[in-house]
């Protein structure tokens, strides 16, 4: 990752043409790095050229951000790439419901659990157990027991994964 990251730094430093696919491995490394101010700032400049990052940068990017407790810039992010014309996946909605329950904030975890089924998406074992973690945490272990109970049912009834 360093030497990738100091061929990219180089290139730019010297003024050599770089194109999106550079630019989108180089906001890939930042995020295995776990620096979303670089991802970020690398994706702004990929808007200043022009170019639409992928929904699956965007995903990258909007999970390091909520791995490093950036909701705010993880939350823009999200609705950037609604207006880049891409819809909310799986991984983004329970990453953004991750950083809600980090925070303590059950009550719009689970609105968004709620708009993303209401939507047609399925939540998976993940999406449920990083619900019932945040309740848990929080010491609503009603709310835990439903959602494990809620779970269960579905994972009989449609072998989600």
């Amino acid at each position: 990752m360093e030497e990738a990251e100091k061929y990219f730094v180089g290139a730019k430093g010297s003024g050599m043409k770089l194109d999106a696919v550079i630019y989108t491995t180089a906001v890939r490394v930042a995020c295995m790095k776990l620096d979303a101010n670089v991802a970020c700032d690398l994706l702004i400049e990929m808007k200043k050229m022009g170019w639409v990052p992928s929904e699956g940068t965007f995903t990258h990017v909007i999970c390091t951000c909520v791995k490093q407790r950036n909701l705010t810039d993880a939350f823009r992010l999200k609705d950037e790439m609604i207006s880049s014309g891409y819809s909310i996946n799986l991984v983004v909605a329970t990453s953004l419901m991750k950083g809600y329950c980090q925070q303590g904030d059950l009550i719009n975890a689970l609105k968004l659990f709620n708009k993303i089924t209401e939507d047609g998406l399925t939540p998976n074992k993940i999406t449920y157990a990083v619900h019932i973690e945040g309740c848990c945490r929080n010491r609503n272990m009603e709310k835990a027991q439903v959602l494990y109970t809620q779970m269960k049912a579905r994972t009989k009834n449609t072998n989600i994964s």
